[in-house]
Protein backbone atom coordinates (compact mmCIF):
# COMPACT_ATOMS: atom_id res chain seq x y z
CA UNK A 1 0.00 0.00 0.00
CA UNK A 2 2.40 2.50 0.56
CA UNK A 3 4.00 2.31 -2.84
CA UNK A 4 0.69 2.68 -4.61
CA UNK A 5 -0.28 5.92 -2.34
CA UNK A 6 3.52 7.24 -2.06
CA UNK A 7 3.18 7.69 1.93
CA UNK A 8 6.18 6.16 3.67
CA UNK A 9 5.48 2.84 5.27
CA UNK A 10 6.46 3.81 8.64
CA UNK A 11 4.14 6.17 8.86
CA UNK A 12 0.90 3.81 7.89
CA UNK A 13 2.09 1.83 9.86
CA UNK A 14 2.08 4.25 12.93
CA UNK A 15 -1.47 5.69 12.01
CA UNK A 16 -2.85 1.48 12.20
CA UNK A 17 -1.29 0.97 15.09
CA UNK A 18 -2.29 4.08 16.65
CA UNK A 19 -6.09 5.16 15.19
CA UNK A 20 -7.30 1.71 13.74
CA UNK A 21 -8.95 -0.07 16.58
CA UNK A 22 -12.85 -1.03 16.67
CA UNK A 23 -13.73 2.04 19.01
CA UNK A 24 -12.73 4.22 16.33
CA UNK A 25 -13.77 2.53 13.25
CA UNK A 26 -17.38 2.22 15.14
CA UNK A 27 -17.04 6.34 15.49
CA UNK A 28 -16.84 6.31 11.86
CA UNK A 29 -18.96 4.08 10.80
CA UNK A 30 -21.78 5.34 12.89
CA UNK A 31 -21.02 9.11 11.26
CA UNK A 32 -21.15 7.94 7.70
CA UNK A 33 -24.42 6.61 8.48
CA UNK A 34 -25.76 9.49 10.25
CA UNK A 35 -24.47 11.86 7.16
CA UNK A 36 -26.10 8.72 4.73
CA UNK A 37 -29.48 8.76 6.14
CA UNK A 38 -30.83 12.35 5.54
CA UNK A 39 -29.89 12.67 2.46
CA UNK A 40 -32.97 12.93 -0.13
CA UNK A 41 -31.82 10.51 -2.47
CA UNK A 42 -31.03 7.85 0.34
CA UNK A 43 -34.89 8.17 0.99
CA UNK A 44 -35.77 6.77 -2.68
CA UNK A 45 -34.01 3.21 -0.78
CA UNK A 46 -35.82 2.83 1.82
CA UNK A 47 -36.56 4.80 5.26
CA UNK A 48 -34.20 3.72 7.25
CA UNK A 49 -36.22 0.93 9.54
CA UNK A 50 -35.40 -2.53 7.53
CA UNK A 51 -32.39 -4.22 8.76
CA UNK A 52 -30.69 -7.50 7.20
CA UNK A 53 -27.80 -9.54 8.82
CA UNK A 54 -26.18 -12.20 7.59
CA UNK A 55 -22.97 -14.05 8.44
CA UNK A 56 -19.93 -14.78 6.18
CA UNK A 57 -17.13 -17.18 7.14
CA UNK A 58 -13.42 -17.04 5.83
CA UNK A 59 -10.56 -18.96 6.21
CA UNK A 60 -6.92 -17.14 8.01
CA UNK A 61 -3.16 -17.62 8.01
CA UNK A 62 -0.85 -17.66 10.81
CA UNK A 63 -1.79 -17.63 14.51
CA UNK A 64 -5.61 -15.38 15.34
CA UNK A 65 -7.11 -15.56 18.54
CA UNK A 66 -10.59 -15.96 17.09
CA UNK A 67 -9.54 -18.37 14.65
CA UNK A 68 -10.77 -21.95 14.78
CA UNK A 69 -10.96 -25.11 13.16
CA UNK A 70 -14.02 -25.91 11.58
CA UNK A 71 -14.03 -28.66 8.84
CA UNK A 72 -17.01 -27.80 7.36
CA UNK A 73 -15.95 -24.55 6.05
CA UNK A 74 -11.92 -24.14 6.36
CA UNK A 75 -9.45 -26.64 5.60
CA UNK A 76 -7.46 -25.76 8.45
CA UNK A 77 -8.35 -22.43 10.50
CA UNK A 78 -10.88 -19.49 10.06
CA UNK A 79 -13.39 -16.42 11.61
CA UNK A 80 -16.37 -15.49 10.65
CA UNK A 81 -17.79 -12.00 10.56
CA UNK A 82 -21.19 -11.11 10.95
CA UNK A 83 -22.60 -7.91 8.91
CA UNK A 84 -25.91 -5.38 9.36
CA UNK A 85 -27.06 -3.48 6.71
CA UNK A 86 -29.80 -1.51 6.44
CA UNK A 87 -32.41 -0.86 3.88
CA UNK A 88 -30.82 1.97 2.47
CA UNK A 89 -27.56 0.22 1.72
CA UNK A 90 -25.75 1.56 4.68
CA UNK A 91 -23.58 -0.94 6.86
CA UNK A 92 -24.42 -0.14 10.02
CA UNK A 93 -22.22 -2.49 12.07
CA UNK A 94 -19.44 -5.71 11.52
CA UNK A 95 -18.37 -7.63 13.80
CA UNK A 96 -15.85 -10.42 13.96
CA UNK A 97 -16.66 -13.47 15.66
CA UNK A 98 -15.08 -17.22 16.78
CA UNK A 99 -16.56 -19.42 13.72
CA UNK A 100 -17.76 -22.14 15.79
CA UNK A 101 -19.96 -19.94 18.34
CA UNK A 102 -23.46 -19.52 18.24
CA UNK A 103 -24.29 -15.39 16.07
CA UNK A 104 -27.84 -14.82 17.77
CA UNK A 105 -26.46 -12.95 20.90
CA UNK A 106 -24.03 -11.11 18.64
CA UNK A 107 -26.65 -10.14 16.65
CA UNK A 108 -28.95 -9.09 19.08
CA UNK A 109 -25.77 -6.79 20.23
CA UNK A 110 -25.55 -5.26 17.28
CA UNK A 111 -28.96 -4.06 17.09
CA UNK A 112 -29.89 -2.90 20.24
CA UNK A 113 -26.20 -1.42 20.40
CA UNK A 114 -27.06 0.66 17.46
CA UNK A 115 -25.73 4.29 17.58
CA UNK A 116 -26.55 5.13 14.36
CA UNK A 117 -29.74 8.01 13.58
CA UNK A 118 -31.33 5.07 11.94
CA UNK A 119 -34.83 3.92 13.60
CA UNK A 120 -34.94 0.46 12.63
CA UNK A 121 -37.72 -1.27 13.64
CA UNK A 122 -37.87 -4.71 11.46
CA UNK A 123 -35.02 -7.15 11.26
CA UNK A 124 -33.94 -9.82 8.62
CA UNK A 125 -31.58 -12.19 9.94
CA UNK A 126 -30.68 -15.29 8.34
CA UNK A 127 -30.79 -18.36 10.17
CA UNK A 128 -27.86 -20.27 9.11
CA UNK A 129 -28.59 -23.97 9.70
CA UNK A 130 -32.34 -23.60 8.92
CA UNK A 131 -31.48 -22.08 5.34
CA UNK A 132 -34.41 -18.93 5.30
CA UNK A 133 -34.85 -16.00 6.86
CA UNK A 134 -36.29 -15.05 9.87
CA UNK A 135 -38.22 -11.61 10.41
CA UNK A 136 -39.46 -10.12 13.73
CA UNK A 137 -40.73 -6.56 14.53
CA UNK A 138 -39.86 -5.15 17.51
CA UNK A 139 -41.88 -2.68 20.38
CA UNK A 140 -41.02 0.47 21.02
CA UNK A 141 -38.20 0.25 23.18
CA UNK A 142 -39.29 1.30 26.46
CA UNK A 143 -41.86 -1.65 25.86
CA UNK A 144 -38.75 -3.72 25.36
CA UNK A 145 -36.90 -2.46 28.39
CA UNK A 146 -39.95 -4.12 30.56
CA UNK A 147 -40.03 -7.21 28.80
CA UNK A 148 -36.12 -8.01 28.75
CA UNK A 149 -36.18 -7.05 32.88
CA UNK A 150 -38.93 -9.63 33.15
CA UNK A 151 -37.32 -12.38 31.11
CA UNK A 152 -34.22 -11.64 32.82
CA UNK A 153 -36.01 -12.19 36.13
CA UNK A 154 -37.58 -15.13 35.06
CA UNK A 155 -34.40 -16.52 33.57
CA UNK A 156 -32.71 -15.97 37.27
CA UNK A 157 -35.59 -17.90 39.08
CA UNK A 158 -35.69 -20.89 36.39
CA UNK A 159 -32.05 -21.39 37.05
CA UNK A 160 -31.71 -20.99 40.58
CA UNK A 161 -29.12 -17.73 39.98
Amino acid sequence: MAASCGIAYGVLAWTAEWYLREETLREADVCLVNYHHPLPMIAMFGSGTLSSSDGQRFPTRGKSITARHLNKYFVSEGISTYTHVSDQHSTFGTKVIVATHREAHYVLDEILGNATDLALAEYLVHAGHAACLYSWRMPPRRSWRRMWRWLSGRRRRSFGG
